[in-house]
């Protein structure tokens, strides 16, 4: 017979068995997380047109989701969106450029109504809510959360953009007009 157990001996059960209606979310989960990632990111516009979009219009920008800008004197303020591939986060970025329009390359022209924050150099770009001074100068808002559940929180998520522009993105704006204002006499238009 057997003695009794000593405290040092473990017993090897395996894990617990999940419940059945968590076991049936993770599955579901699974099975359909391609298929979710345009539904998600669909929901996720529309939590941006309504937050977002109305208090860019209220500062002077023009656009619709993804691409805004707002025409100044010496300078245009640009603002984009861009989603991750696989759905749950994406990145705000913002960049200035000169009114007369960029350069891209020899004799290619862009006017400055149809330029995009993506038409400027990694340097002269910045990702809302990244830290400065950081080696990595990178940020994704993130409305999918969790690792093998997921809850989405698409509001929240929208609105914490909001502070983001009056602390970075409008001083941005204005030390880089600055800059674009200085430059615009490299990408003059020809006229």
């Amino acid at each position: 017979m057997p003695g009794p157990r000593s405290s040092l001996q473990l017993d090897i059960i395996g894990p617990a068995p999940l419940r059945p209606d968590i076991r049936h979310r993770m599955i579901t989960h699974l099975l359909n997380r391609h298929r979710s990632v345009g539904a998600t990111n669909d929901k996720m516009r529309q939590s941006l047109r309504k937050i977002l979009v109305p208090e860019l219009r209220a500062r002077g920008f023009k656009g619709s989701l993804p691409h805004f800008r707002r025409i100044r004197e010496s300078r245009v303020d640009l603002l984009g969106i861009q989603f991750n591939k696989y759905g749950g986060s994406f990145v705000v970025e913002i960049a200035s450029s000169a009114p007369e329009g960029l350069e891209l390359y020899a004799e290619k022209i862009i006017p400055a109504e149809e330029a995009r924050h993506w038409h400027m150099g990694w340097d002269e770009r910045l990702r809302l809510g990244s830290k400065p001074g950081r080696i990595s100068r990178d940020h994704w808002f993130k409305f999918r959360k969790g690792i093998f559940i997921y809850w989405f929180s698409y509001d929240s998520v929208a609105r914490s953009i909001l502070p983001f522009l009056d602390l970075q993105a409008e001083p941005y704006w204005k030390s880089h007009g600055k800059k674009a204002e200085s430059t615009s006499r490299m990408h003059r238009m020809p006229r």
